[in-house]
């Protein structure tokens, strides 16, 4: 006896028969889930290669913090910072595209990159949040970005005096107003 039979009724179909159908529908749709709970393998590529360019920005920003508390002033080009000196280019890490640094004021910067997708929801805000929330530097809020070309503002904490810098620790990267 096969898995359906056709008889004076019509077709029977056995019991494993239907038990496997109903497993390969679920299955199907656990898959389906799946890829519309956690995205396509494609698109959490994109958003680790965002991340790794997110970080890259944010290292920056805190070197150029760093050069701002040793020598008074923002520098030039991106080129003055240390790590750019010492082989650790400042671009992106996986085009190679330079990231851009615009000084706007005595003060203020900009760094801009080129994004693959929207930054991920933050635990506390509704996705549909404004990207341009008003936060501080060091805060989650600050670095959310849209897809495509992003310049995140920055302006330097002026230290007043030297004991003002706070020590990290063992912190990387060293954050703004830290020495590390």
């Amino acid at each position: 006896m096969g898995l359906a039979e056709r008889g004076k009724e019509g077709l029977k179909v056995s019991r494993p028969a239907v038990f496997a159908g109903i497993a390969i529908a679920a299955v199907v749709l656990a898959v389906v889930a799946g890829i519309m709970v956690a995205g396509s393998p494609n698109e959490a590529r994109r958003q680790r290669f965002d991340q790794q360019r997110l970080d890259r920005v944010r290292g920056i920003s805190y070197e150029v913090q760093s050069y701002y508390d040793l020598n008074g002033r923002l520098p030039e080009k991106l080129d003055e910072l240390s790590s750019v000196k010492s082989g650790t280019p400042a671009v992106d890490p996986q085009t190679g595209t330079p990231i851009e640094y615009n000084k706007t004021g005595a003060l203020n910067y900009e760094l801009c990159a080129e994004f693959a997708t929207v930054s991920p929801p933050i635990s506390n805000m509704p996705a549909a949040a404004p990207v341009s929330v008003k936060a501080s530097y060091d805060s989650e809020y600050f670095w959310r970005h849209g897809a495509g070309h992003h310049c995140f503002q920055i302006e330097v904490t002026k230290l007043t005096e030297p004991n003002q810098r706070k020590s990290c620790g063992d912190q990387a990267p060293c954050g703004p107003g830290y020495t590390c």
